[in-house]
């Protein structure tokens, strides 16, 4: 990640003013805070950009909070974004549980302290730019790997090759598979 690269976190409530206490709370020089009030806003924002958390509310009219936590978490670009459910509805443990179920790893109920709120998006905003420094790290790799004169090539630990690098298919006249 870049240093002067802002981290977008969506939030997704179908009240203004939550949203805005919302803002208020995590308003942040480091965070572009991302605020939609409706699941079908969110899945459209998703696709746009790269979310690092997403704090979703469960009671919206339209899609629920449930319903667009399955619907981000079932697809490939989105599944791995971290979701919070805040909500001031039931703490019951069914109601819990099917949130959990339905993607979201932690759950805030209102009222809930503003500092705890910041403690956990700083957390998972931490997760993220690791994340996103090993995906660099990656494609560096890949790219040197690709470009390597020298023959190189990995196996696992059953010794199937899991990569080899374009210098040992010419030195052999192999393709990769």
């Amino acid at each position: 990640i870049k240093p002067d690269k802002k981290i977008n976190i969506l939030l997704v409530d179908d009240r203004p003013e939550n949203l805005l206490v919302l803002e208020s709370v995590l308003s942040s020089p480091e965070y572009h805070l991302i605020s939609v009030n409706s699941g079908e806003e969110a899945l459209k924002y998703v696709l746009m950009y790269d979310i690092a958390v997403i704090l979703l509310d469960v009671q919206m009219p339209g899609l629920d909070g449930f319903e667009t936590a399955k619907m981000i978490k079932s697809r490939e670009k989105s599944k791995q974004i971290p979701i919070i459910f805040i909500t001031a509805i039931s703490q019951a443990l069914e109601h819990v549980k099917e949130g959990y179920h339905a993607g979201a790893i932690d759950y805030i109920f209102k009222p809930f302290p503003p500092e705890t709120l910041k403690m956990k998006i700083e957390a998972f905003i931490k997760i993220y730019k690791y994340q996103e420094q090993i995906k660099m790290q990656n494609e560096v790799l890949n790219v040197i790997v690709e470009t390597l004169e020298d023959t190189l090539v990995t196996f696992d630990e059953t010794g199937r090759m899991v990569t080899i690098n374009p210098a040992i298919t010419k030195m052999y006249d192999f393709t990769e598979e």
